[in-house]
């Protein structure tokens, strides 16, 4: 085939490849001349990124979620002052087959106690709403509704999906149900909660409570347990398959270093400047690991390549610095950009995701730059001191001059 055009079809170098790569050459010598530094530097910020854990927080209003500019919160604005409350939720127990006035008696005590909890603050309910409400207003007429069964015929002809909304006797289940503010933090939800099915208990003992409302406050209660168990879940996932692709427990050790430091490192950070944990923030810890092991595999690669070509541990290091590690940067570069974009979300975590997610995959590729070399250096030259090593040569090498082992 013939290309047309006048661009050469071999490729170029970027215009700051020669600059990386003496940036990546200093690197590798800072490694190597100041190990020990590097060492106690890593474990100081991870001791004190490490503290900061104690002091996370979740974000439990999921509004926060939106910016105060965007139309849903307009909206739900709207609703919670002027509807009763965006949060609608239930409180539902056991119900006969067939109604009567004693059970319906009960019904009503037990939707006026809950009106008694009715607070027009912040945390408290807005709305009560049960069976009762549309039975009592129909008026006692003579011959015409005098009977609970003329009036809920009368109330079906009115409202004919109001009865079956909160009364199913098939299931044989009576619902009460309920608005109150959504704008509240879970600490406030869930103490109103368990309040209102502490109430209805005392008239329905198997009362329960469902719905949106109770579903989210519990699901973004769960969301620091979730990042912890993704978190171990993931480092574990991670080094058994290290281990398991390079033959080795140690190389699946020493894997998990240069991933687990920009977690612990982007974790501990949101604790010390306040920023809560919401719901993709939550899933930093197993998505940027999975992107970062990545980088740690290319590596380790061609580490284990230039070994097995003769080349002593600090020259393998050096190759492998000049060649994977410009790949890493560029690569890493990249998704840095890509995830970026989520910055102009409306959605908040959305934001925060690609913000924090940029900022880990930053950290993990100084992990793989510097602490993995640091520690490849560390174990592999112990062993080389046991065996005597080859000297490579300078065809081995890719180098004038014959490489001394260091």
């Amino acid at each position: 085939g013939i290309l047309l055009g006048r661009w050469g079809t071999d490729p170029h170098q970027a215009p700051a490849e020669p600059l990386l790569g003496d940036l990546l050459s200093r690197a590798m010598g800072w490694v190597e001349g100041r190990p020990r530094v590097l060492a106690w530097g890593a474990v100081s910020i991870v001791v004190l990124a490490t503290a900061g854990l104690s002091r996370l927080k979740v974000e439990t209003d999921f509004s926060r979620n939106f910016r105060e500019s965007s139309s849903i919160i307009r909206a739900l604005n709207f609703v919670e002052q002027k509807l009763g409350g965006a949060g609608t939720w239930e409180i539902n127990f056991s119900a006969p087959r067939e109604l009567s006035e004693e059970y319906l008696d009960r019904v009503r005590t037990a939707a006026q106690k809950l009106r008694d909890l009715q607070d027009r603050g912040s945390a408290g309910i807005r709305k009560v709403v049960c069976l009762t409400d549309g039975l009592d207003l129909i008026p006692t007429i003579p011959f015409v509704s005098s009977g609970l069964k003329k009036k809920r015929e009368l109330l079906r002809d009115l409202q004919p999906d109001f009865e079956s909304s909160l009364y199913n006797a098939e299931q044989g289940r009576m619902r009460i149900v309920l608005r109150a503010s959504e704008r509240q933090q879970a600490t406030s939800k869930h103490e109103l909660i368990d309040r209102a099915v502490a109430t209805v208990r005392g008239t329905f003992p198997d009362a329960k409570a469902t719905g949106l409302f109770v579903l989210l406050t519990f699901l973004i209660e769960s969301l620091l347990r979730d990042q912890l168990v993704s978190f171990l879940l993931a480092a574990s996932g991670i080094a058994v398959m290290m281990a398991f692709a390079f033959r080795s427990v140690r190389i699946g050790l020493i894997s998990l270093v240069p991933n687990l430091f920009p977690i612990v490192l982007v974790v501990g950070a949101m604790g010390w400047i306040g920023l809560p944990i919401n719901i993709a923030t939550a899933m930093i810890a197993s998505v940027s690991m999975g992107l970062t092991v990545d980088s740690s595999i290319h590596y380790l690669s061609a580490y284990r390549r230039s070994r097995r070509a003769g080349l002593g541990v600090v020259d393998a290091l050096h190759r492998t610095h000049a060649s994977v590690g410009r790949a890493l940067v560029f690569a890493n570069s990249a998704l840095i950009v890509g995830f970026s974009v989520l910055t102009l979300s409306h959605f908040i975590p959305l934001v925060y995701f690609g913000i924090l997610v940029s900022v880990a995959m930053l950290g993990g590729l100084l992990g793989n730059l510097l602490l993995l070399p640091l520690l490849l250096a560390w174990l592999d030259g112990k062993a080389e001191d046991v065996d005597e090593p080859k000297v490579p040569t300078a065809a081995a090498s890719g180098t004038d001059r014959p490489l001394q082992p260091r």
